[in-house]
């Protein structure tokens, strides 16, 4: 998991025990990934029509919900917003800019966190590309590392199971640290090392 970004552990270990209320945290995490960019444009829309304290209350509340989910750095970001609102600053794009991208970052490791909760519950075996399409996908990856780009942290985790097989344990676990602190340029070095 990636610090600051996403990490559900911990409103996980309050509900331990009780399979109903654990059913609840998943649906508002698969919620967190459906809904994607929907706190975004609530938010641009609500500064558009001029509704500062509607979009400052906005703001608030994703605070307190992202923050369930350990994603400080998408609560900074809306800290952020609600307080220039509060000061009644006119210069919001560049913090809606901010405030995106680290929610994008947030659904995305909440996404490849419930492919990998839905995968253990089902104790299915992971599905390998066969060698030609695996070293298509990890050219892919490799490219997004180079980019640093979020997208490669999806790729990453649909490669996963093949990489733990394909790389020596320790380089894959370090390779996985490095996606988890998105460090993607020492990935990129796990990554293609010989």
């Amino acid at each position: 998991m990636q610090p600051g970004v996403f990490d559900p552990t911990p409103v996980l270990r309050l509900v331990r025990g009780n399979a109903s209320r654990e059913q609840d945290v998943i649906n508002m995490i698969e919620r967190l990934v459906r809904d994607a960019d929907t706190p975004v444009r609530r938010g641009r829309r609500l500064l558009a029509a001029g509704e500062l304290e509607a979009a400052r209350r906005h703001f608030h509340s994703l605070k307190g919900s992202l923050g369930n989910f350990g994603a400080q750095r998408s609560v900074w970001a809306a800290e952020a917003l609600e307080q220039a609102l509060s000061q009644d600053e006119c210069q919001f794009e560049a913090l809606l800019q901010a405030f995106a991208g680290e929610l994008a970052a947030t659904v995305t490791a909440a996404k490849a966190w419930l492919q990998s909760y839905h995968l253990g519950r089902s104790g299915a075996a992971p599905v390998l590309l066969p060698a030609a399409e695996f070293a298509k996908r990890r050219q892919l990856l490799d490219s997004l590392l180079a980019g640093s780009e979020i997208a490669a942290l999806d790729v990453f985790n649909e490669l996963a199971p093949q990489l733990e097989q394909w790389l020596a344990q320790e380089r894959y676990q370090a390779l996985q640290g490095a996606m988890e602190q998105l460090d993607f340029a020492r990935a990129r070095v796990l990554l293609s090392a010989d």
